[in-house]
């Protein structure tokens, strides 16, 4: 008999235990039950307050996330130019930008310094001389660069990259800038001669009255260059001046390992017989060049 009391004591404890943990949990408050603090009034909505509502369909407040794709990390030095620059008290800052392309090649000397070209529009008229290593680099064509420069001769540009011996440690490039002639009053546009390794892309090239953009090698073939993904439009002629001989669009002379692809070259806008040619080469040897994916546009009688 004694053993039978502890057992049904047992099960009444438990019994017990059990009634309790249900009535627990059964007043157990819900986690996301907002609790307000007796005088606080923070979270009192205002009658008529309509600050907090939000319109349906008003995406202003929604934040795109940013694209990382297309931002492209600039490293070494940059000086900037803006149309509201000024090249007398600017220092080619974020800030305080240069205002002509002029001005900051002739400051931009060090081997990876990038030009930025902010979007607006330049009147350049004198020669900018690019030094080895330096990039120029705008926001496309809204990075507008009218050239008046005339040269002393059918190899003096507007944008000059020249050296007198090939230098195959230096990388540079020309990018994301239009260059207009004004209607052929320019007479060249961009020359990178005795230089390897430069890169013209994603570049709009119109109305220059001689010749767009010419590689030509130095004391050998330079190596290594690149043009593409560029618009090349009206610079090019054939005229007595020249012998008829014509000049081109992209003139090439001395290149070695040289590619030219995804560009659009148009020369129809010249009087009948003096449209020049889309590419032509002169001035030395071509080799190991790669030509492709690229539209011409030419009159089928010239």
């Amino acid at each position: 008999m004694k053993k039978m009391g502890i057992i049904c004591v047992i099960s009444f404890i438990c019994f017990s235990m059990f009634n309790c943990q249900n009535e627990l949990i059964a007043v157990k408050p819900v986690a996301d039950t907002l609790a307000v603090t007796v005088g606080d009034t923070t979270k009192i909505k205002t009658p008529g307050d309509t600050t907090k509502i939000k319109t349906p369909g008003d995406t202003t407040k929604i934040k795109t996330p940013i694209d990382t794709t297309k931002i492209k990390v600039i490293t070494g030095p940059v000086i900037v130019i803006d149309p509201n620059g000024n090249d007398a008290s600017g220092k080619g800052t974020v800030e305080s930008p240069y205002r002509s392309l002029y001005k900051a090649c002739s400051v931009a000397k060090t081997v990876g310094t990038t030009i930025i070209v902010n979007a607006g529009t330049y009147n350049e008229t004198k020669k900018c001389i690019l030094a080895p290593g330096v990039n120029i680099e705008g926001k496309g064509d809204g990075s507008l660069i009218i050239s008046t420069y005339k040269g002393s001769s059918y190899n003096d540009f507007s944008i000059s990259l020249i050296s007198n011996v090939d230098d195959a440690t230096v990388t540079q490039s020309i990018s994301y800038i239009k260059l207009d002639g004004k209607s052929l009053t320019a007479t060249n546009g961009i020359i990178v001669s005795g230089r390897n390794n430069v890169s013209i892309h994603h570049c709009t090239i119109v109305d220059f009255k001689y010749c767009g953009v010419y590689f030509l090698g130095s004391n050998g073939k330079s190596t290594g260059n690149k043009f593409y993904n560029n618009i090349v439009n009206n610079c090019s002629t054939r005229k007595a001046e020249l012998a008829n001989c014509g000049l081109g669009l992209l003139q090439l002379g001395s290149q070695k390992n040289m590619l030219i692809y995804n560009n659009t070259f148009d020369q129809t806008q010249r009087t009948t017989g003096e449209n020049g040619n889309c590419i032509y080469g002169i001035n030395g040897h071509l080799e190991d060049i790669k030509i492709y994916n690229n539209k011409f546009h030419k009159p089928n009688d010239e």
